[in-house]
Formats: structure tokens, C-alpha cells, sequence
């Protein structure tokens, strides 16, 4: 930079870059072509920059040409596009000049091809040779524009560059020549990467890609021709980097073969590399055009190649067998491949062809499977081989390949597949037969299920049989056993039959015939000639019966018959044969006794009698009696005395009348032969006895009697005696007593004769006689006589002796017995076990006993009369009228619906409900446990406790309710003086005590069908929100119909516990945690709360006056500013009018004690009335002092108020906020002007609105602070002394509000400033007011306090 300006040679950079104006001095020939050589770009400026370097060099003066080369190298090497700085300065150099620039100052490192800057030192060459023509030979600038035409990384990366380094290397690369150290380095490379691709194509298999690379590109003669010495020599780079090229270069194979190999998976490909490898080049050497051919070329007489796994044995060596067998087994892999990749082929192939001598033998097998159409015979021939000489597996698998085997080899296309694969296949079947016989014996020597596995040997033995081919190649057995096997059908059937019987179950017996099928299966399908001909007959009739019906009950009756291993075997076939043609109802009913006899073998005797007793065909009869002998026999010990004590009189002499026809013929027979015999002597069992049918048949007379007499004994030897008989000496007796009840039936004493014949005994104590007189003496008593008796008797059954003793002795002495009475009694007294005779006058001990037994008679009626109690009131409870119509029909007196539902309070309860008239009680609810926040938000004062009186529903009236606080003074106005009925919402129905039936001067609510629930006092007392609720609900709950009153007293315990939980009005969920009740959302139950009482829409005038001080404060402060914005939805939106009311308001403290809070405010104007209605309910929240634990100590001399819970939307937004860790406290600074918007809307970001009172330094969002003292100096005080409203107690006041925060913003300054822009997560807790010359406390002081209120707030800690 000179003193007047820029130099010279800066004007120059800057006229050719304008010049160039981007342009590049090369293009290509034609756009569309594939030669990318590049050429002059004749829009170039060549002319103009050539100008510009001639003017330069004027200015410069006359230099010499060492000195104007030095100036021109010196702009080129500065100026940063060499090849513009070339074509504008190359044509005033020197050749010298720019050749020496080429070779040293641009040239660039032979190493790296892939960069721009070799592309342009290639670019510069070839204009240079444009500019100065003697500086580059047209070689250079040949081979340049060579380069340049592949000298992009793709047509490097894909080999493209082969052929024209190839082209430009025999073309002549001189030693001298500026780019002989490139193109030297960019061939081997190249060479070296084209190598490298094709041995990686070669190691994995992919021929036909290899192929594909070398016929695009490789293009090489098989001998180079003559180079010049002084030139790049290809083919000793070839052979230096790229030794196999001759080979690559010979490569001639089938390229339609290779296609076809391009299918085949990477698997197949590794596995078969040496079977591929054949039709790969020559690389040994052979110059051949494939390996094939070398190898066949490597001599001429060849007995085996091997090649890594390829090893293939020839017969006679020569090299047209090689040629031939190479060409059979590659032609076999290219059928396989066209014909579609069949994977059972593929592995027949990888069976053969890997790590196994291939013979003439394989080849014909591989030749034979891959012409046939069926590629299911790969598998079949895969499966054989490998099979031969491996161990025995018996799987289906197997035997589907085997027989698919038999099948396929049958075919006359086959017969040279079938004569290699004859050795296999017989192997493979002698194996497998054997393997199947074995595992037979083994399951059935085990117990095991041999049902698969002989249906399998059949199955196969079936399809040997129908292979005639194969027969000639069996051995003797095995042929002599096929001829003979049996039918699928039969050992299916055989099969069925074995699972039947072993599911049957029966102890003893189900193994035995399960053992003869399991031999009758080897006889036939193993061993033949070691079964005994009885079996052989049982089994083969079984077997027959079940081929001949498929019915459930004919084949399980079947089993049944043959498990009878205590039947002869003949009789065990004739049942089976007579089985098929019996009716279907008798094979079922039959059955089904069989099956009974397990569980209950004598029942099971007693119906088979029925059945066959019943059975019209006589040939039945007397080929199944003896099945039912055996049973009988069986039961011998127990039969008789099972049907003694299960069957009445009626079934019994019908089971003895069975008997007699099914064996009637055989009764008299004696044993003559065993069991086994084929008609086996009947033995006689004790229900077979003759003379127990004749007792039956005189039995049979006095059926009625003895069914009368059984009916009122009780099961036992008496009841049997009669019969059975015991005796023979007992007959005579018993017929007599027979006759006698007989006679006498239906008397008024017959129940005496029954139990006089109860006591009848046998043996050493026989009182048959007594019996019978005592029967006879009782038939002719008189009616006194008989009554005795009869009490006597009832008397006995349950009366210590001594009672009974002193209660006869008292009848006796009765003057109206009669002497016949007299001694009936005696008898009856004798039998029972008591001597009349001697009874005499009762003694002081029978007297008590007496006296005691009457005292417990009158206890169990008491008790008994309770527990009907009991009774009457639950049935009351679930049918009250059905119950009291059922009462009256039994003229019981009824007590009162009231008293019923407090017998029926549960003992928790008791001493909380108590009845104070004759249709009300009164539940009492305790409030000690309220504290102070409470008590404000309920509006209950300092009572103590809650009242609910509840008016049953009388004849003709609802129910109805009152509720009241202790602290309440009855009769300090009824409801109807303070609130007229023509001021009542319709559908509401507040009553006098006379009208609704109360005694004690209430005034109920009644609830009639479809009524609204209060909403005003409707008896004495101060309305609050807490007896407003609970009556709303009750109201509620009583239209749905009667409720107990235990259901009532759960109802207000839960009302009372979710008091704040719930709307005020409709009682639905506020899904918020609230500290007092309000509205929810909807507008009908906002504007039905206008309807209710000032004392529950204006509390805070009650019960907590400086929270209605402030408010009012706040709306005088928003008039006085004229942002009517700050009052939501205010009913008065004029200030000034605001102003005129606030003005005539009286102070709070004054409101607070007048007697009528209604007449007051309706004294004071609608407008105020409204005003104040909106006022403590438009924000839904529940703002009080803060008193007690709720106040801050720290801060003593200052106003505090606590927002325990704002409007629920605001709570539920908030508590979404609330994570794992507890909020943390901030602090924030306004005016008193805005303090009910916050209430109402909660802290906003007001930034860039009309509201905004700061700057925004740190962005827009709500300003908080960590300290009060940094939020304190953005308060200020709204109202000037003087100049606020006129009964304020916080005139000239600044807001401080302390607030939870649930985020987690940091400070953004020193100063602990934070800045929210999500209101969501903050939540006004503490309202602060303090003059402006009060000292704000620090954080640290009032932390721990404010922080454990909040933690309270959340939680359900009543506050």
C-alpha cells in the first residue's frame, strides 16, 4: 500500500477476477456425451485477460525477461485461481518460466488423487498449453486431458479408470514428462484396487460379478506390444501389483452358467467354493480359459482331483471321463439352480459335494434328482443317505421319507436311482423295522402307549407289502411276516380298545386285558405263535364286536364282560357275540349298573335284579344271570343289610320278588363244580335263601301296615325284624302285631301302638309278648287315656326321668281314667321302662326338677320370641308392606317403622341417635375437632356440635328434616316469619310443625316427589353454609325413597367430611383440594346460589370482617384509578356510581352485629346488595386473616391474610404442577388496586399490555423475588391518607404477596430475581399489607413458617 493508493498489481487481481466473472477456461466437448475430456471453454475471456496483463506490464517500463517473468510469477503465485491467473499471464513467459512453475511451484503430492488441487494442476497444464504452447509437449497435455476425464472419486472408486490408464500407459507415458510420477502412482492404484475387488468377488464366491467387472473393463491383450524403454511399462506394473491379471485376462467361462449360480445363498456359496471355483479362471498356471479346464489340462491320466474340500475319484483316469464327470456335475448344479433353489437338493448336494469323494455313483444320484419334475425326491434321497449307517430315530419324520421312498423308487424313470440307492434304502428299512419292533416291547414290557408306535410298523408294513420291487431284496421273515399283517383298521381298533380299558380303570382287572391286547399286538405285528387260543378268541371277539359298532354303551359293556376274569372265557365270547343284537336300552341300563357297582356295589345288585326281572327275553336272562351271581357273590356279607337299611318295605319285597324269577329255577341247587367250569354250579348267598322268599311272600299282606310302620320308626333292628326274620319263634309274634296295627289304623292312639312297637327287642330280652298285649290294651282306652299316652310318650323323648315320674304321677290321679285306662297306662309305663304301679306321691326332689324343667321351657320361648324378633325385622327390611300384611293375618300387633330403624342401628351408633317424639329422632354430629379456618370457612362459629332431626314419613306425608347448631336458640323465629312462603323457589316446601307432625315447634323440610332441595332457612336459627349443604344433600338423597338410618347418619359423616370438596350447590366433585365450599363452574349453580340466604353468600361479614374490609378497600381503590379492568365481571361498572355506594356504606364491624343482615342490606340498595354478592363470591376462593398458626411471627405489626385456596380451576391447574419437591417461596410486590383481579385470575404476565407497571429487563413474564425486601420495592401505596375509603382500616397500605412457586427457573440477576412465564406455577398464598415506611423482614426469618403453612395447605392437616 503506497502513500496515493493500492498498487497496480491489486488492480490487476481485481480486473481478472471481473473478467472472469466465475467462468473456468475448460468444458466439456458435448454436454450430453459420455467423453468427459475436457476442452477450451471458447466463452472464455481469454482475450481481455491477456489484456489486462499487457497493460499491467506498460505500466511497469521497459524490463527484462528474467524480470518480467519474476513480476508475472509473482502475480500468479498471489493471485488465489491459478488456472484464471495462467490464462491471463501465460502467454508473456517465458517457457522456461512456466515449465519450472509446473514442475516446482504448482505441482502437487503424487499421493493424493482425490483432491481439487490435482484436478487443477491438470487444468493448469492443458492451459498453458493453450497459452504457451512450447512450455507443454502435446503428450503432457494429452495425458492431462486424459486424467482429467476420470479423475472424480466415483469413476475411481468403480474401476472405471481402468481402461483409460490402460489406453494412456500403451499409448506412451515418456520419462521426462511433467505427470510420469502421476500416472506411475495413479496405474498402481488403480491396478492394485481392480485386483483387490476381483480377488474379494473371487474369495466370496460372486463369478458372475467377477465376470461382469472383467469383460466391462479388463479388455487386455494377452501380450502387450513393444514399449519404447523410456516409457511407463503396463506390464511390469501389472505384474508387480496385479499377478494373477493373465489369468483374469484368459477368463472364458459358461456366463450363463454364472447367472444361474447368482441365486444361490451365501451358505451354499461358502460351502460349495471349490465346486464353484471349477468354472472360476485358471490360476494355476494352466493358461486355460477356467480352472475346469486347467485341472483336466494337468495330465493325462487322472484318477482324482482334490482341491480344499472338492475331492472327485474317476474310474479310468482319462481326460475325457474328468471332462465328462466335471461337466454331468456342474450341468446337475445348473439344473438345481434353474429349476428353482430346492433346499432339500441344495443340502443333497452340500451331503455329496463337501468333505466326500464324488464317484460315478453320486453323480448319477444328482443327475438323477434334479431331472425329475417331483422335488420332493431331493428329500427323499437326502433323508436315505443320511439315514445309511446313522443311528435309529423312530419318528414320523422317517417314515414319511421311507415310504415316500417305496413309492417314488417304484416308478420305472427311477430304476437307475433305485439300483444306487437299493444298499441305502434296505439299511435304512431293516433299522427302522427293528427300532419300531423294539421300541414295541419296550412300551409294552414298561406299561407305556404303543399305539403310535404300531400303527406306524403297520402303516409301513402296508406299504412294503403293496412295493413289489422290493421284495426280491427281503429277507425270509420279514417277507413271511408281511404277507400276513394286519389291517390299519384292526390295530386301530385294537388301540381303541387298550386306551378304553385303561381309562375304565378298574382295580385289578384292567391290566389283565390290557396285557392280553398288548400280547395279541406282538403276536401279530412281531413274533408269531406265543399267544393261547382263549385270548386269541377273546381278543378277536372283542375286536369284532367293535368293528361291527361304533355305539359308546355296546363297546363299554363290551370291556366290561371282557375284564371278567372270574367268568369262563367261553361265557365271556357268548356275551360279547350276544352283545351286538341286545336292545340299545338294556346294553345302557345294564352299563350303567356296571359302572355303579364300583362306587356302589349293593345298589348295583338291587337294580341289575330289576332290570333283568324286567327283560321279556328269557335267552338274556340266562346268559347275563350269572354276570349278576358273581356280583351277588361278591357283596354276600353286605348285600342283605344294605337293602335292610336303604329300602322300604314296597322295594324290598320287589327286590325278593326279582330274585325269585331271575334265579327261581336254581335255588335248590347244591355246588357240584368250580368257577371255571363251563356251567358252573350256582353256590346259594344269604339273599338267595328260600326261606327268606317265603317270609316275602307272607309279608306281602301287611304291605300297607309295615309301609305305615316304617314311616314312623326310626331306621334300625326293629324296622328290619319285620322284614327279616330273625327267628323262626318270631313270626307267629310278628304276624300278630301286624294284624293288630292292621287293624287299628288311623285311631287316635295309633301313634302309641308305633312306639310301643319301637321298643320291641330280641334275643335274651325279648318282650315280643309284652309288646303285643301293651298294643292290644292301648286299642281299648278312652280318649283321656289315650291323651296320656300320647304325652307320655312325647314327654319321654326329650324329659329328664324325674320330671316325668312327678308329671304322671299327677295324671294318674285324674278321676276321669278309666280302670282300662289304667291299665294301658301301666303296660305302656312298663315298656317304656317306668313301674306305675309304684309311683306313689311325687318326692320334693322330682317336684323341683319339675320346676326347673318349666323354668328353661319358658327361657327357650323368650328366646324364641327374639329370635322371631329378628326375623320380623329383617323381613321388614326387604318387604315392609308384604310383612305388615302377613303381621295382620296373624294378628300380631306391628311396632313403629321408627323403632324398627332404631333396633336396627348398629352399637357404634347408639348413643348418637336418639328418638324425641313419637315419629322423630335426632342424629348428632360432634364439631370440637373444627379449628379456627375451619370454623370461618363452615360458618358455624364456636359450636360445639351439629344436629339433624329427621320426621318419619306419616300416612300421607313425606319425609322431612331439620338441622341445626348448639349454639342455636329454639324459637328464636321460625322460618315462615323471617322468610315468607311467597319468597320460597317453587318446588320447595318448608311446612309448620303442626302440618308436618313435629312436636317440638320445628318447622321441617319436607321432601316430596320431584321437590328442589332448600335453598333458604326454612326453620329457626341463623343460616350458614354448613347446614345450607348438608340440607341441599339430604334433600337430594331423600327423593331417591326410604333410607336408613344408619345410611343417613354415613351420608352427612362423608357430606361433612368433603364438605369443601364439593359444589355448594349440586354436590359435584371440584377435582381440586379446597379449603371452603363454593360453586362449580356451572351458571345454574352460580345463579341458584343467589337464591340462598346473605348470611351464607356474605360469611365473611360474620365471621370475618377485615377480609370484607379489604375487599371493599380494594374495589374504592380500582374506582378511584378508573380501570373498571381490574373488577371482573363487576355488576357496577360506572366508578363514579361505585364510588356513591362504597360512600354510603357503613363500617364492616357495624354489619357484622346487626340482628337482619338481609333487612340491612335491602336497606342499603340492590346495587350494594349485589356489589357485595359478587364481591366475596366472584373469585371462588376462600381469602381469611391469618390467625394463630397461620400467622407469620415475624412479622407482627403487620396485616396478614392467607389465601388458603384460590378458585378450583386455579387450584387444579397448580397442583398439575406440583412435582416430587415441595414448592419454594417467592415474593411478589403490587398495588391494592389489583389485588382481586390476582384473586380472581391469579398473577398474569402482563408485560407489553396496558397494565404493565415496570420495565421488562429480563424479558417478559411475571417478576419474582427471592426476598420480600427486593419484591417490596416494586409495591406502592394506592391510597394517599385522606383520600381512600372513608371506614378502611388500611388506608395508605402496600401489598406484598408471598407465593408458592412449582417450577424451576433460576435467578436471573444477583438480586435473586426471577422471571415466570407459566402463571400456572405460581400460587398466591399470603397477602401482606404494610405501610411505606414499614421495614420488610428477610427471607430467612419468615421461610421456615410461611413454608410449613403451605405444606399444610396441601395437605388434608386441618388448619
Amino acid at each position: 500500500m503506497g502513500f496515493f493508493g493500492k498498487r497496480k498489481s491489486g488492480h490487476w487481481h481485481e480486473k481478472i477476477d471481473a473478467t472472469a466473472a466465475g467462468k473456468h477456461p475448460l468444458g466439456v466437448a458435448v454436454e450430453e456425451s459420455l467423453d468427459l475430456t475436457p476442452v477450451l471453454n471458447l466463452e472464455y475471456p481469454w482475450t481481455q485477460l491477456r489484456l489486462h496483463t499487457d497493460l499491467y506490464l506498460k505500466t511497469k517500463g521497459q524490463l527484462e525477461s528474467p524480470e518480467l517473468d519474476g513480476r508475472l510469477v509473482t502475480l500468479m503465485l498471489g493471485h488465489p485461481t491459478k488456472d484464471t491467473a495462467m490464462a491471463a499471464c501465460g502467454h508473456a513467459m517465458s517457457p522456461q518460466t512456466v515449465r519450472e512453475m509446473l514442475t516446482n511451484n504448482l505441482n502437487v503430492d503424487t499421493h493424493n488423487y482425490y483432491g481439487l488441487s490435482f484436478l487443477s494442476y491438470l487444468q493448469i497444464i492443458v492451459i498453458a498449453k493453450h497459452v504457451n504452447p512450447k512450455a507443454v509437449t502435446e503428450v503432457e497435455a494429452h495425458c492431462a486431458r486424459t486424467l482429467i476425464s476420470f479423475s472424480d472419486y466415483d469413476t475411481m472408486a468403480t474401476g472405471g479408470s481402468l481402461q483409460p490408464i490402460l489406453h494412456l500407459l500403451i499409448t506412451g507415458v515418456p520419462r521426462y514428462s511433467l505427470l510420469y510420477s502421476h500416472v506411475e502412482t495413479l496405474a498402481r492404484k488403480i491396478f492394485t484396487d481392480f485386483g483387490t475387488r476381483l480377488e474379494a468377488l473371487s474369495c466370496g464366491n460372486q463369478w458372475s460379478q467377477a465376470y461382469t467387472s472383467i469383460a466391462s473393463r479388463l479388455k487386455l491383450p494377452e501380450m502387450f506390444p513393444k514399449m519404447d524403454p523410456n516409457n511407463l511399462q503396463p506390464e511390469e506394473l501389472l505384474d508387480d501389483v496385479f499377478p494373477n491379471w493373465r489369468a483374469w485376462a484368459k477368463w472364458r467361462p459358461l456366463e450363463y452358467r454364472l447367472r444361474l449360480w447368482e441365486g444361490l445363498k451365501s451358505q451354499e456359496r461358502h460351502a460349495w467354493q471349490d465346486l464353484l471355483a471349477l468354472e472360476g479362471p485358471d490360476f494355476m498356471d494352466h493358461g486355460q480359459s477356467t480352472l475346469r479346464e486347467g485341472l483336466i489340462a494337468h495330465g493325462s491320466s487322472l484318477h482324482s482331483i482334490r482341491r480344499g474340500n472338492l475331492h472327485i475319484n474317476f474310474r479310468s483316469g482319462s481326460a475325457y471321463e474328468a471332462r465328462n464327470m466335471l461337466d454331468r456335475l456342474l450341468g446337475a448344479l445348473d439344473a438345481t439352480c434353474q429349476t428353482g433353489l430346492n433346499e432339500a437338493t441344495l443340502r443333497l448336494f452340500t451331503h455329496f459335494c463337501v468333505g466326500k469323494p464324488i464317484d460315478e455313483e453320486t453323480v448319477i444320484i444328482l443327475e438323477g434328482v434334479t431331472r425329475t419334475d417331483d422335488t420332493s425326491i431331493s428329500a427323499m434321497v437326502l433323508h436315505i443317505v443320511e439315514l445309511h449307517g446313522g443311528s435309529i430315530h423312530m419318528d414320523g419324520l422317517r417314515q414319511s421319507w421311507l415310504m415316500q421312498s417305496l413309492q417314488v423308487l417304484g416308478n420305472a424313470s427311477c430304476q437307475a436311482l433305485r439300483a444306487v440307492l437299493a444298499p441305502y434304502l434296505m439299511n435304512s428299512i431293516f433299522q427302522y423295522v427293528q427300532g419300531l419292533h423294539t421300541m414295541v416291547r419296550k412300551q409294552i414290557e414298561s406299561g407305556m402307549a404303543w399305539d403310535k408306535t404300531t400303527t406306524e410298523l403297520q402303516v409301513f408294513g402296508r406299504r412294503l407289502q403293496k412295493a413289489l420291487w422290493l421284495h426280491p431284496l427281503l429277507d425270509a421273515p420279514m417277507k413271511a411276516s408281511i404277507e400276513v399283517w394286519p389291517t390299519l383298521e384292526f390295530v386301530q381298533i385294537l388301540h381303541s380298545i387298550r386306551m378304553a380299558s385303561k381309562t375304565m380303570a378298574l382295580v385289578g382287572t384292567v391290566n389283565r386285558l390290557v396285557q392280553k391286547i398288548d400280547s395279541y399286538c406282538m403276536d401279530c405285528l412281531i413274533v408269531r405263535g406265543g399267544l393261547d387260543q382263549p385270548t386269541k378268541r377273546l381278543i378277536e371277539a372283542l375286536a369284532a364286536l367293535w368293528q361291527h359298532t361304533s355305539n359308546v354303551d355296546r363297546r363299554a359293556l363290551s370291556l366290561r364282560i371282557a375284564q371278567g376274569s372270574d367268568v369262563h372265557s367261553d361265557f365271556r365270547c357268548s356275551c360279547l357275540t350276544q352283545l351286538l343284537n341286545l336292545p340299545i336300552s338294556f346294553v345302557h341300563d345294564f352299563l350303567k349298573l356296571l359302572e355303579g357297582y364300583d362306587q356302589d356295589a349293593d345298589a348295583a345288585c338291587i337294580a341289575l335284579a330289576r332290570l333283568l326281572a324286567s327283560t321279556s327275553i328269557p335267552e338274556v336272562v340266562v346268559e347275563w344271570r350269572l354276570v349278576m351271581l358273581r356280583m351277588i357273590e361278591k357283596r354276600d356279607l353286605t348285600l342283605v343289610e344294605y337293602a335292610l337299611t336303604h329300602l322300604d318295605a314296597h322295594k324290598w319285597l320287589q327286590w325278593m320278588e326279582d330274585l325269585g324269577s331271575i334265579f327261581g329255577d336254581m335255588m335248590e341247587w347244591h355246588p357240584s363244580s368250580s368257577a371255571s367250569s363251563a356251567t358252573p354250579a350256582i353256590l346259594q348267598p344269604a339273599v338267595l335263601q328260600p326261606s327268606l322268599h317265603i317270609w316275602a311272600q307272607r309279608l306281602t299282606v301287611y304291605l300297607p301296615t309295615i309301609t305305615r310302620l316304617q314311616s314312623a320308626l326310626e331306621p334300625g333292628p326293629v324296622r328290619q325284624c319285620f322284614l327279616r326274620l330273625h327267628a323262626e319263634s318270631l313270626a307267629e309274634t310278628l304276624i300278630a302285631i301286624l294284624g293288630l296295627l292292621n287293624e287299628f289304623k288311623e285311631q287316635r292312639y295309633e301313634a302309641v301302638m308305633y312306639a310301643i312297637v319301637a321298643r320291641l327287642s330280641f334275643g335274651m330280652d325279648d318282650n315280643g309278648r309284652e309288646v303285643r298285649e301293651a298294643i292290644s290294651l292301648i286299642s281299648k282306652t278312652t280318649i283321656d287315656g289315650s291323651s296320656v299316652c300320647l304325652r307320655l310318650l312325647e314327654l319321654q323323648k326329650r324329659t329328664p326321668r324325674q320330671v316325668i315320674e312327678a308329671m304322671l304321677a299327677g295324671w294318674l290321679q285324674a278321676p276321669e281314667l278309666s280302670a282300662a285306662d289304667y291299665r294301658a297306662i301301666n303296660s305302656f309305663g312298663q315298656i317304656l321302662g317306668f313301674e306305675v304301679n309304684n309311683l306313689g306321691d311325687p318326692s320334693i326332689a322330682c317336684l323341683d326338677a319339675a320346676a326347673q324343667f318349666l323354668d328353661h321351657e319358658v327361657a327357650d320361648l323368650l328366646a324364641e320370641a327374639r329370635r322371631l324378633e329378628g326375623l320380623r325385622l329383617f323381613a321388614k327390611a326387604g318387604d315392609p308392606d308384604g310383612t305388615s300384611r302377613l303381621l295382620a293375618t296373624l294378628g300380631i300387633e306391628e311396632p313403629s317403622p321408627l323403632d324398627d330403624a332404631i333396633a336396627c342401628l348398629p352399637r357404634a351408633l347408639v348413643d348418637v341417635v336418639e328418638k324425641v317424639g313419637e315419629q322423630e329422632v335426632e342424629l348428632h354430629f360432634p364439631l370440637t375437632h373444627l379449628k379456627d379456618l375451619q370454623r370461618k370457612a363452615m360458618g358455624v362459629g364456636n359450636a360445639q356440635s351439629l344436629f339433624v332431626r329427621l320426621i318419619s314419613a306419616g300416612t300421607g306425608m313425606p319425609p322431612g328434616f331439620c338441622i341445626h347448631l348448639d349454639n342455636e336458640s329454639e324459637g328464636r323465629g321460625q322460618a315462615s316469619d323471617m322468610y315468607p312462603f311467597s319468597e320460597q323457589m317453587p318446588g320447595q316446601f318448608p311446612v309448620s310443625s303442626e302440618a308436618s307432625g313435629s312436636s317440638s315447634g320445628h318447622t321441617p323440610w319436607l321432601v316430596f316427589e320431584g321437590s328442589s332441595p332448600p335453598d333458604v332457612c326454612f326453620c329457626y336459627g341463623r343460616a350458614n353454609s354448613t347446614t345450607y349443604q348438608i340440607a341441599r344433600t339430604l334433600a337430594r338423597y331423600f327423593r331417591d325413597g326410604h333410607k336408613s338410618l344408619e345410611a343417613i347418619h354415613n351420608l352427612i359423616s362423608t357430606t361433612l367430611t368433603d364438605l369443601f370438596q364439593t359444589c355448594i350447590i349440586c354436590g359435584c366433585s371440584q377435582n381440586a383440594r379446597l379449603r371452603r365450599a363454593t360453586v362449580c363452574q356451572r351458571a345454574s349453580c352460580s345463579g341458584r346460589l343467589g337464591y340462598a340466604s346473605l348470611e351464607i353468600c356474605l360469611a365473611e361479614i360474620r365471621h370475618d370482617p377485615p377480609v370484607m374490609d379489604l375487599l371493599l378497600t380494594v374495589v374504592h381503590c380500582v374506582a378511584r384509578s378508573g380501570k373498571i379492568e381490574l373488577l371482573p365481571e363487576c355488576p357496577v361498572r360506572n366508578t363514579s356510581e361505585l364510588l356513591q355506594i362504597l360512600d354510603k356504606l357503613p363500617k364492616v364491624k357495624y354489619l357484622q352485629h346487626v340482628k337482619d343482615l338481609e333487612a340491612s342490606m335491602k336497606r342499603l340498595g340492590a346495587p350494594a346488595e349485589g356489589l357485595f354478592q359478587w364481591l366475596c363470591g366472584g373469585y371462588r376462593g376462600f381469602l381469611a386473616s391469618a390467625t394463630g398458626l397461620l400467622r407469620i411471627p415475624s412479622m407482627p405489626s403487620i396485616h396478614q391474610f392467607i389465601l388458603a385456596n384460590a378458585s378450583p380451576a386455579l387450584e387444579s391447574a397448580f397442583a398439575a404442577r406440583v412435582g416430587q419437591q415441595p414448592p419454594r417461596l417467592l415474593f411478589h410486590g403490587t398495588s391494592t388496586d389489583r389485588l382481586y383481579a390476582i384473586l380472581c385470575q391469579g398473577l398474569r404476565v402482563c408485560s407489553g399490555t396496558s397494565l404493565q407497571r415496570h420495565g421488562s429487563a429480563y424479558g417478559a413474564g411475571i417478576y419474582m423475588a427471592e426476598e420480600p425486601r427486593t419484591a417490596w420495592g416494586y409495591s406502592t401505596a394506592s391510597m394517599v391518607s385522606g383520600n381512600g375509603w372513608a371506614h378502611s382500616a388500611y388506608s395508605n397500605v402496600q401489598v406484598l404477596l408471598g407465593c408458592e412457586y412449582a417450577g424451576t427457573s433460576q435467578a436471573r440477576s444477583t438480586n435473586g430475581i426471577h422471571v415466570i412465564t407459566d402463571a400456572s406455577e405460581l400460587m398466591v398464598r399470603y397477602v401482606f399489607l404494610m405501610p411505606p415506611t414499614a421495614s420488610p423482614p428477610l427471607a430467612a426469618h419468615v421461610a421456615p413458617a410461611m413454608l410449613s403453612v403451605f405444606a399444610s395447605l396441601r395437605s388434608k392437616v386441618p388448619l
